[in-house]
Formats: structure tokens, C-alpha cells, sequence
């Protein structure tokens, strides 16, 4: 008799209804889950195959003889990543059991985790044993509590030879709870400062947009006198009543959110606001004061130690204590690698390169990173460095040079290095010293001036290129010159309030004419009661008799001061933003930028930014004066 096809589909509609009905009475997720056995998660499956959803299997056309009835086990995966969860948080996966067999499966143990404990067992629906086509579920959690990969195994036990049926589990925990690193604002000393929030600093990294009120602060470590830092706001604030060292001081700042913990440890310093000062001196990448307490400090850029921290580092800033130069020091000089101080008592100290032996000490050696003192060497009234020899004005108006003589730099009339100081043979009733590079210049009582050493750039102003290794007469300067400044290209001298100048003249900064060299003195048109004046990298500054100040030459980093950074720059403009004018000018001997002294003993900078010679803080280049900071 043929089964009726109404009674078929009677049948299948009845048993949809009790499966929604079934769908709909799940009072949990999980429930849901247990009735939809097609439910896994991503991985392999035990048998090889892919999971699908169960179909009705067609009725056989022939009989077939019976079967014994055997369970078979097959896993929705064999492996379960969990990838990166955060520590304090979990991290829950399914795996589905399915007997695939014609009898029904014995499960002789609940589904068990083993392993790291941070892997767990959660809910399951997977009784004593599971009927022949049918399927259950088992959850398993990731609870990390330690930063690092974990591993462990979720075990079904059966009946079968085959038992138990693994799967491994692995996951890696990490804390989500980070610092930035960050740049503290430094403090100034006496002075309210201005209130830091560490909060900005907290990073969650499995939060998109965390509670930062709700962290937990602590900092370890001695903040700088008169700062506090409250635990409950993380807020760094008062009134700093002591300096720090230059580096700053260090604190570990912790913070605590949702049981994970970050911490950093930050540099806070404490400096005086403006620098103070009464002495000024630039070199190519380094400037030094002499503050208004006696103290000598540094800023810019040496790989030769040339800022004397008393530690190995490059660069500062803004001005830095040189150690161990806190008081008593009435003037400082500047060299391209090295850099000396005149005491209270006329003695010296050197710093930095000594390769050429150029700090004095009676040897080559090693750079020094605090100050030195120079043996034997009393009774100094001035100072002048260059590249890598120093020499010394006397009270008893002689000279004498130390360091390297490869261009005739000592003045000895001969070749040969000096690795002490050695006086200048025939020069005496010298009342001006100055030097840059690898030449040197004295002006006598009569204003007459003499120079020696590198030439090669017409330095000399004698009519020729030809290194002197004894000082020589400059021809017209022989009386009247009250300043004289050599530099790596060219050299200039203020004469009866005149400027005049010599060497190269790429960047007009000798004269407008089309002349690329002067090997003589040239008058620089426009310019009268000069008081000061300094050479720099192709470029010339000078005070005039109001206290402004001029720049003409090469503009390319701004070092002249108008504004913007045209080259090259005629003289007669006046620079931006030095409306108190200036009592000092300093153009560091070839370097890019430009500094003053004014008159209310501040520092002003401007011109190249990027060796941090402006003492501002700051690599960005200055088209006008800004002050140096502390």
C-alpha cells in the first residue's frame, strides 16, 4: 500500500512547529545554542569533514540487514585560539560533540579543562551519554591573570577506544594598561607651575573610550621640592622652590584600571625661568654664559663634550650647569669642540675635545665632559678658541697657545703642536685677543692689528693665501682698530667705528660687488659708530651705536634676523624683535644663528634652530630674537 503524501507533509509541518516552539521557550543564549547542534566554532573537525546541518536521510529502496547499533565521535574543531586577550577580562568558545554513530555514546566524565589555570570549563549541556545523531555543547573560558602564552586542553571522556577526545586550547594574555611616553613640562624655580594631567597619559588598549577617572595612582620616587602629585586626580602641580639636575629627576608613575596596571618612569626638571646673564660666547653648535650668580652654563649641541655636564651628552636644550662652575667665574669661551672658563682668580678651566691636546693639560687625550683645570695657567685676562688650539690673553699683555699648529694657529713661527701653554714669541702690549676656527688676532695698545694662522680663504687680509705661523701686520690696520673677528670664511675689524672686512664674499657678506674674495680690507658701505661686531657662517653682525643690531650675509637659516630667510642680505636692516638692543653680539665663528646680550642681561637667539644652539627648547629655525629660556 503506497504511504498517503498528505500524512508526509502532516508530519514534517508538525514537526517544525515543535522546533520553533522549542526555539522560542530558550530562556538563554546558552539554551539556544544546545537546541542548534550545527552551532561550532572555526577548525577542523575531528573526522576530517565539514560540520553541516543534519538532513533527513532518504529512505533506503532495498532492505538491508541489520546492524549492531556503535556510537562514533566526532568534534566541531580539534584546536581552539583564543588570539590576545587582555589580563582581568575572559574570553569564552564552543566546541560541539556530535555522535555520528548508529548507537547511543557513554560519557563516562564531565567535559574537563586541564593546563594553565587560566583556562577553564563553563557551561555544558553534555549529560552521561548522548543518543545516536545527536549532538552537545560545552563552553570553554580564557581568564588570563599574567601577560604571556598560555595553553591547556578541553578532554571528552567515552566509552569509546578512542577516548578521551582532546582539544587544545592556547591563548596569550597581555595588559592593556600603558604610560605614553611623554616629555614632562619642566618647572620653574619660584614659580606656579602649571598643572600636569597624568590621565592624558593613560592608554587602555581594549577600550575605545576607557574611564580615566576611575584608575588608581601612585608614584614612586622624590619629586623636586614644592611639586605634589595628587593619587586621586593624577594631577602634577605647586610651586617648585629647588633646581634639578638638567637631565630632571625621575618618578615611576603608576596607574591601576580594572585591576591591570601600567607604569613609566618620567624625567621632571626644574630650572630658572630667563637665563641672567652678564657674559656671552657662541661657537658653530654650542653658547655659554656666565649667569649673574658667577655660574657658567651651556647649551646646544658637542659630540666632543664641549657643554661640560660633568656626563656623556650631546646636547642640551637650554642652558645647562656646567659642572662643577656654580660660582666664581668671570668669563666663558667657546670653541668648535672645546670650551674654557676664566676664574675669580685668573686661573682657567677646559672642557671637551682634547685631541690636539687644545685644553692645556701637558697631553692628547680623551674628551673631558666637566671642566679641567689647566696647569700653571694664571694671571689670564681673555680667552680665545678655535678648532682645536686655545690660546690666552696675559695680564702682562703677552700671549700664549696650546693644541694643534697644523696652520700656524700658535703663532711659534714653526710648526709643531704645543700641549701646553707657550707664549708667542714677539707680540706683546696686546690689549684685544680673538680667534675662530684655525686663526687668531691681537689688537696692540697703538690699535694695531696682527693675525696668524689658516688662510686659505684669504682669513689673513695680507695679499695671499699663505698659512702664517707668526702673527703679521693687516695692512691699513695698523692703528685705530678697537675689534677684530676671524671666522672660517673671512674676518672682519671695527675700525674709528667703521667695518671692515676680508676673505670670502660668496654671500656679500664683504662687499655688494660681484668680488667672490677679498685678499685686503674692504670698507662695508653704510655702516658708522659700529661699537661691536661678530662673524659668523657667511654672515656679519653688528651693534651700533643705539644698541640695535644689524646682520648682512647669508640668510639661509635666518641668522640675519629679517624675518624671513632671503640671501644673501644687504647690511643696514635692523633685527626683529631686539627693540632693548644689545651690549654683546655672537655669531659663533662659522655657524648658522645669531645671539645677544641685552641690556636687562637676557639672551636673545635666532637663525638655526636644529643643533639647539637658540637655547629655547626648541630645533625649529627663528626668523627673529627670541629669548633664551632656563
Amino acid at each position: 500500500m503506497r504511504p498517503n503524501p498528505l500524512f508526509k507533509k502532516l508530519a514534517v509541518a508538525t514537526l517544525a512547529l515543535s522546533q520553533a516552539m522549542a526555539f522560542a521557550q530558550a530562556s538563554s543564549p546558552f539554551e539556544y545554542k544546545a537546541l542548534v547542534k550545527t552551532l561550532v566554532v572555526s577548525g577542523p573537525s575531528s573526522d576530517g569533514g565539514q560540520t553541516t546541518t543534519p538532513s533527513t536521510p532518504a529512505a533506503p529502496s532495498t532492505p538491508t540487514a541489520p546492524s549492531t547499533p556503535a556510537a562514533a565521535v566526532r568534534l566541531s574543531t580539534t584546536a581552539v585560539s583564543f588570539g590576545s586577550v587582555a589580563t582581568h577580562t575572559s574570553a569564552t568558545r564552543q566546541v560541539v560533540l556530535t555522535n555520528t554513530g548508529t548507537g547511543d555514546l557513554s560519557l563516562t566524565l564531565a567535559p574537563a579543562v586541564t593546563g594553565d589555570a587560566a583556562f577553564t570549563a563553563g557551561l555544558t549541556d553534555c549529560g552521561s551519554s548522548v543518543d545516536a545523531g545527536q549532538s552537545c555543547l560545552t563552553e570553554v573560558v580564557f581568564s588570563p591573570t599574567t601577560v604571556g602564552s598560555q595553553g591547556g586542553s578541553l578532554k571528552f571522556s567515552s566509552a569509546l577506544a578512542t577516548s578521551p577526545h582532546l582539544v587544545t586550547l592556547s591563548g596569550t594574555g597581555y595588559n592593556p594598561v600603558s604610560l605614553r611616553t611623554s616629555a614632562i613640562p619642566s618647572g620653574k624655580l619660584n614659580r606656579v607651575y602649571t598643572p600636569f594631567d597624568f590621565k592624558t597619559l593613560l592608554t587602555v588598549s581594549n577600550e575605545t573610550t576607557p574611564d580615566t577617572s576611575a584608575a588608581t595612582w601612585s608614584v614612586d620616587g622624590t619629586l623636586p621640592s614644592g611639586l605634589n602629585f595628587n593619587t586621586s586626580t593624577a594631577v602634577l602641580s605647586g610651586t617648585p622652590t629647588s633646581l634639578t639636575a638638567y637631565a630632571g629627576t625621575p618618578v615611576t608613575v603608576k596607574a591601576t584600571y580594572k585591576s591591570n596596571m601600567g607604569e613609566r618612569v618620567y624625567q621632571i626638571r626644574v630650572g630658572d625661568a630667563v637665563i641672567d646673564a652678564v657674559q656671552l660666547s657662541s661657537s658653530n653648535t654650542t653658547s655659554c654664559v656666565v649667569t649673574t650668580a658667577g655660574a657658567a652654563k651651556c647649551w646646544g649641541y658637542s659630540t666632543s663634550q664641549a657643554l661640560g655636564l660633568g656626563v656623556t651628552q650631546n646636547m642640551a636644550l637650554t642652558p645647562a650647569q656646567v659642572y662643577g662652575l656654580t660660582s666664581g667665574v668671570s668669563r666663558v669661551v667657546t670653541g668648535v669642540n672645546h670650551t674654557c672658563a676664566i676664574l675669580a682668580d685668573t686661573s682657567v678651566r677646559c672642557w671637551g675635545a682634547n685631541a690636539n691636546a687644545e685644553l692645556g693639560l701637558g697631553a692628547a687625550g680623551g674628551a673631558q665632559n666637566s671642566p679641567q683645570v689647566v696647569p700653571g695657567l694664571t694671571g689670564v685676562t681673555d680667552l680665545a678658541l678655535g678648532h682645536d688650539s686655545s690660546c690666552a690673553l696675559m695680564a702682562d699683555t703677552t700671549v700664549k697657545c696650546w693644541g694643534s699648529n697644523g696652520y700656524g694657529q700658535l703663532g711659534q713661527g714653526v710648526a709643531g703642536n704645543k700641549t701646553s701653554p707657550t707664549t708667542v714669541p714677539n707680540l706683546t702690549g696686546v690689549t684685544k685677543l680673538s680667534g675662530s676656527y684655525r686663526s687668531f688676532c691681537a689688537i696692540t695698545g697703538a690699535g694695531a692689528l696682527k693675525c696668524w694662522g689658516y688662510n686659505g680663504f684669504n682669513n689673513l687680509g695680507i695679499g695671499n693665501t699663505t698659512n702664517q705661523y707668526a702673527p703679521v701686520a693687516i695692512p691699513g690696520m695698523d692703528s685705530g682698530v678697537t675689534a677684530a673677528d676671524p671666522a672660517y670664511w673671512n674676518t672682519c675689524a671695527l675700525k674709528g667705528g667703521e667695518v671692515h672686512c676680508w676673505g670670502n664674499n660668496q654671500y656679500k657678506q664683504v662687499s655688494q660687488a660681484a668680488t667672490t674674495s677679498f685678499s685686503s680690507p674692504q670698507l662695508v658701505p653704510g655702516l658708522s659708530g659700529i661699537l661691536k661686531i661678530a662673524v659668523g657662517g657667511n654672515h656679519v653682525c653688528a651693534i651700533r651705536a643705539d644698541s640695535s643690531v644689524t646682520c648682512w650675509g647669508q640668510n639661509l637659516y635666518a641668522q640675519v634676523g629679517t624675518g624671513n630667510k632671503n640671501t644673501p642680505i644687504a647690511p643696514g636692516g635692523t633685527v626683529m624683535n631686539t627693540s632693548e638692543g644689545a651690549v654683546d653680539v655672537q655669531t659663533g665663528g662659522y655657524g648658522f644663528y645669531t645671539c645677544v646680550l641685552t641690556p636687562e642681561q637676557k639672551v636673545k637667539c635666532w637663525g638655526q634652530g636644529g643643533n639647539y644652539g637658540l637655547g629655547n627648547g626648541s630645533s625649529a629655525d627663528q626668523t627673529s630674537a627670541v629669548f633664551v629660556a632656563d
